[in-house]
């Protein structure tokens, strides 16, 4: 695990800054450790609102997994929507907040 320094546990939502700034040192730890990265940390911006979706890997229990697929494709669904509405509502909570989905 990349070492950073964490904005602390302070009840409210994370702001743009702590992301952007999270970020920057993320890319900083990366470029001194020697690995390639496509943007210095220091022109690191946030992207736009509607930017383009990227790839990301997960590891996920493959039985969830399976489920859920199913289920979204019995709803005519993604399951990238259920992942994005799923870290969306956890993404806007305070921070240190147990965030849970209820039936």
């Amino acid at each position: 695990m990349i070492s950073t320094q964490i904005p602390p546990c302070t009840g409210f939502p994370v702001t743009d800054s702590d992301v952007l700034a999270h970020a920057r040192a993320i890319a900083r730890d990366l470029e001194r450790r020697g690995h390639p990265i496509r943007v210095p940390s220091e022109n690191i911006e946030l992207p736009a609102v509607d930017a383009r979706f990227v790839q990301s890997a997960h590891r996920m229990p493959p039985r969830m997994l399976m489920r859920a697929r199913l289920r979204a494709n019995m709803e005519g669904r993604e399951v990238t929507d259920v992942i994005v509405a799923a870290l969306t509502a956890y993404a806007a909570g305070p921070v240190g907040d147990a965030t849970t989905f209820e039936r």
